[in-house]
This record gives C-alpha cells, sequence and structure tokens, in this order.
C-alpha cells in the first residue's frame, strides 16, 4: 500500500493570530505538487506530478483510467493503468496511452464493467462478490476495495477514474466526494492542456501554410526591376506571412512601361489569393490589350469585377512611364497619391482624382494627371499600410512625416525606398506591422 505523508499541523498560534503551519507535510507536498502541475507541459505531466504526491495522503495502490463515450453501459476502452507504489518509488515510467495498442480495443464485463456500468459514482468496501480482472493482470486478486470516480467532459461521462486498495474500507463518503472533485478539476486541467496542444499543432502547421503562401506570393513579384532607361527599386513588407500588396511593371504597345502598385482588401491568405489572381489577370487579360494607365486599371476592373471576391476588393495606382522623355501619365483607383521628388529637393504629392475601388462597380472611369521626370527625380508609388504604420501609442505615421522621409533620402529610387523603410521602422519600434506595405520607386537612368 502507497505510504501516506502525515498532518503534523502544530497547535501553536502565532502572535499575528495566524495558526502555525510550517510542519504540516502534507500540506508542503501539495503545494509542491500544484506549483509542478501549474508548470506541465503536457497532460502526462500532470497524471505524473499528480498522482505521486497525491497518493501519498490518500489510499490507493493501483488506479486506472477507462473511456466510456459509446452508449452501451458497461462499455470501456482502457486508457492508462498506474501501479501506484511503482511510481512513487521511480520504478515506473509513465507513457502517452495513445501510444498502447490497447488504446483502441472496446471492452465489456468484469469487475471494471462493473463499475462503470452506471454514470454514478460507487464505493464498495470489499470485492469479495466480484471476479479479479483480466484486464488488470494479476495484481487485480490482492484488491478488497474500489472507488469508481466518473469524469465529465462536456456536461458527459467520458472517463472514469478507477483506485483500488489492498485493504477492505480503504475508501469513505468523504473521500469519495474528494475525489469526485479533485478528479474532475484535474481532468480539466488536462483536457485543456491537450486542447492546448491541438491548437499548437494546428498552429505550426498553419503557420508553415502561411509560409508556403508566402513564398508563393513573393514568387509572383518581379524578381529584377530591370527596365531600359529606367532606373527602379522595390520595398515589400507584409504584415503576416502572406499579404495583399503587389507591384509590377508592364510593358504598353507604344514603347511605354506602366508601373504598377495594387492593394488587396484585408491581409493573410485570403488577400494573397486574389493579389495571385490580379497578377494573372494582369499578365494574361489585360498587358496584351492596355494602352495607358487608366487603360489598365479600366480592365483589371473589368475582369475583377466578374469574379466573386467574397466582399473584398483592390486599390491601385498605375503610372505609364516614357523612358526616352521621362513624361508620366498617372492614374488611381481608390489609392494613396504617389509622392515625386525633384531634383532640387522639393517634394510634394501627386494631387489628383481617384476613380472608384477595383473590382466593385462594373465600371469605372479614371481621372489622369500627367507630369515629366527630369534627371535626378524620383517618383514613388506605395500602399496605405506606408503612411497608416503605428508605434505602440497607436499613432500613425502620417503623411507629412513620410514626405519628409522622401525628401531627405539620398539620391535615387534605392535612396528613397530605403529612407522611408528607415523613418518606418523608426516610428514602429519592435511592433509588427499593421498592414502591408509597399514601394515602388522609379527614376530616369542616368
Amino acid at each position: 500500500m502507497a505510504a501516506r505523508l502525515p498532518s503534523a499541523v502544530s497547535n501553536r498560534t502565532l502572535p499575528s493570530g495566524e495558526l502555525d503551519l510550517s510542519s504540516d507535510q502534507r500540506l508542503g507536498a501539495i503545494m509542491s505538487m500544484v506549483e509542478r502541475v501549474s508548470n506541465a507541459g503536457s497532460p502526462l505531466d500532470v497524471v505524473r506530478e499528480f498522482t505521486k504526491v497525491y497518493y501519498r495522503h490518500h489510499a490507493g495502490d493501483y488506479l486506472v483510467t477507462v473511456m466510456t463515450r459509446s452508449n452501451i453501459p458497461g462499455e470501456y476502452r482502457i486508457f492508462r493503468r498506474i501501479d501506484i507504489p511503482a511510481l512513487q518509488a521511480g520504478q515506473l515510467e509513465l507513457q502517452d496511452a495513445r501510444l498502447n495498442p490497447e488504446w483502441q480495443m472496446t471492452r465489456t464485463g468484469g469487475l471494471i464493467g462493473t463499475l462503470v456500468a452506471r454514470p454514478t459514482p460507487r464505493l464498495f468496501e470489499h470485492l469479495d462478490g466480484l471476479v479479479p480482472d483480466e484486464v488488470i493482470g494479476p495484481v487485480s486478486a490482492g484488491f478488497n476495495s474500489a472507488m469508481a470516480v466518473p469524469l465529465f467532459i462536456q456536461g458527459q461521462v467520458q472517463y472514469w477514474s478507477i483506485t483500488f486498495s489492498r485493504e477492505r474500507r480503504a475508501f469513505g463518503v468523504e473521500e469519495l466526494e474528494r475525489a469526485l472533485l479533485v478528479g474532475n478539476l484535474m481532468g480539466g486541467t488536462t483536457s485543456m492542456l491537450l486542447l492546448m496542444g491541438q491548437v499548437r499543432e494546428l498552429n505550426r502547421r498553419l503557420e508553415a501554410e502561411f509560409e508556403g503562401v508566402g513564398r508563393v506570393q513573393r514568387s509572383l513579384l518581379p524578381q529584377l526591376l530591370t527596365v531600359p532607361g529606367l532606373s527602379l527599386h522595390a520595398g515589400y513588407v507584409t504584415s503576416q506571412r502572406a499579404g495583399g500588396d503587389y507591384y509590377d511593371l508592364l510593358p504598353l504597345p507604344d514603347g511605354r512601361w506602366c508601373a504598377l502598385v495594387a492593394d488587396v482588401s484585408g491581409h493573410g491568405p485570403g488577400a494573397a489569393t486574389v493579389m495571385a489572381m490580379v497578377r494573372a489577370l494582369l499578365h494574361s487579360a489585360i498587358a496584351p490589350r492596355a494602352v495607358s494607365a487608366a487603360d489598365v486599371l479600366v480592365l483589371l476592373n473589368r475582369e475583377l469585377a466578374r469574379t466573386p471576391l467574397e466582399g473584398r476588393f483592390v486599390t491601385a495606382a498605375a503610372a505609364a512611364i516614357d523612358p526616352a522623355t521621362g513624361e508620366v501619365e498617372l492614374a488611381r483607383a481608390g489609392h494613396p497619391a504617389p509622392i515625386v521628388r525633384r531634383r532640387s529637393g522639393h517634394t510634394a504629392e501627386v494631387t489628383g482624382e481617384a476613380c472608384e475601388l477595383l473590382g466593385v462597380l462594373e465600371h469605372v472611369t479614371p481621372a489622369t494627371q500627367r507630369l515629366t521626370l527630369e534627371p535626378g527625380d524620383v517618383l514613388l508609388l506605395l500602399t496605405d499600410g506606408v503612411p497608416d504604420a503605428m508605434n505602440p501609442a497607436h499613432k500613425l505615421l502620417g503623411q507629412t512625416q513620410l514626405i519628409e522621409a522622401v525628401r531627405l533620402a539620398p539620391p535615387g529610387p534605392e535612396g528613397v525606398v530605403n529612407s522611408v523603410q528607415r523613418a518606418v521602422a523608426a516610428h514602429q519600434g519592435p511592433h509588427a506591422a499593421s498592414d502591408d506595405q509597399t514601394l515602388l520607386a522609379v527614376a530616369l537612368a542616368h
């Protein structure tokens, strides 16, 4: 029989009126167990620590846990069997019950089948009328009393904790009440840990899926920004593993190039899926037909409006650039205004009206703004995640700071992109981006 720790509370009362509990070995053992259980990383750790301590001062020589999830009374599956003295002596190492082939075997009858036939707590002062149970093994012949405690999961008895003792009348009603309460509380703890483990595994798998989506998404972006007569540089940061921002360069029939930055509403895999669809449309259905920046947006909207986007929409800014003359034709759909920095250092938004969001209405009519890039000028297209970058106090970076970062940047597209990204990083601090952030800077090649 498992040795029990004595309760050794002194009768001494401290001057403050508090009872001196410092010599209570049982209380100390329980405190140690509760501490270790609170740090348990798995249901198995909870069972191990609990069993080692609880049965030092409660009756019990053998513990059997069974699962009874069927509607047939007395039908069960063995979940775990524990020789309590052997566990306390370090002679038994618990293993995950689900790795035991017996876990899948459905049984009926016998000593255990009798104990779990009714979904109520049960006490047996002696087991004279019950034959030993071959499921437990030869040791069951030495058992002389038993206590069966139902364990509830979501309002239903789905498990039983059955404690056997070699002593007769080892368990009383008070012990049964305590075991019913403690057993179900510990069962809740192990269920929570099991659920947490399942959630962690699900999160791990989702993270792996998101990483895969992110890799595919990044592979869809232009791998080389090389256009004769133009100098280009891009910056791309997603708020999650995959995002909804996109940038690209499309050749137009008259020798111009259309620089495009787009933003799918929302974040994550859903937005990334729409982004992939935008890319496919641009290269298959739009690039062969578009003749201007506004035309790119009109055709893209027409294709998106035909496709169910599950409530999503797309904003975009397109700039048709002539590398020979520096002439630029701009068109926007619900998107932030581009910024131009002149060689003189003057920096400002390219003002002008933006048309409706893409993918919502059947037709859109983008307005067109025109400007000319001189050598040394830089045009910056961006998504709203850049000016909307938040610091820990939830303050936005804002347009003023953004324009200042562009103005103070070193010469050239790369210098502008790097300067803006440094300003965003300094503003956000250690916090992750709350929205995708994309930059595409264009200048005439020297």
